[in-house]
């Protein structure tokens, strides 16, 4: 028993040092990305965000939608199954494991999104993906061949940090 809880110990330490990795990286800055997006004119955008975090929170939006999506179809299925079982206490059965399971998955997904919410936006430091302390973005002073650039379009400590050229104050 003793060697099962030091494994469980260097597993959790392993999964938060992965976990712990990324915020590193974020408040690290942009290396050149936004004058490099600027020169091959790309958008500053993607699917209407302007950085990882908010890309990725996008991604879930869509997946949030699927889920939903999925969910309505198996409780379709199951009340089909159901009313067409005509008596056949298996098919009734199975009909009612499949409505279960599906409640029982969406509740799971619901409440990992929002223990998710809650923890990134208001438990993260700020510039790391939170909505952190209040503040605005303006231009980094020490930040070279950033005149004339306009912070003031970034309204979160995430968004600010992620531009070269701003620094949230």
């Amino acid at each position: 028993m003793p060697g099962l809880i030091n494994k469980i110990v260097v597993l959790l330490l392993l999964a938060s040092a992965l976990f712990m990795a990324p915020l590193s990286a974020l408040a690290a800055g942009d290396y050149g990305t936004e004058a490099t997006r600027s020169a091959a004119g790309l958008p500053s955008t993607v699917a209407g965000a302007s950085t990882v975090p908010g890309v990725i929170g996008e991604i879930v939006k869509i997946a949030l939608s699927l889920i939903g999506i999925v969910f309505f179809g198996l409780i379709f299925y199951a009340g089909f199954e159901w009313m067409t079982a005509q008596g056949n206490s298996d098919r009734v059965e199975r009909a009612k494991g499949t409505i279960t399971a599906a409640a029982i998955g969406v509740i799971i997904v619901m409440a990992a999104y929002a223990v998710t919410n809650f923890v990134f936006t208001n438990l993260a430091p700020s510039g790391s993906g939170g909505t952190g302390s209040a503040g605005s973005c303006v231009i980094n002073p020490t930040a070279t061949g950033c005149s004339g650039f306009d912070c003031s379009i970034h309204t979160t400590s995430a968004d600010c940090n992620a531009v070269r050229c701003c620094e949230w104050k």
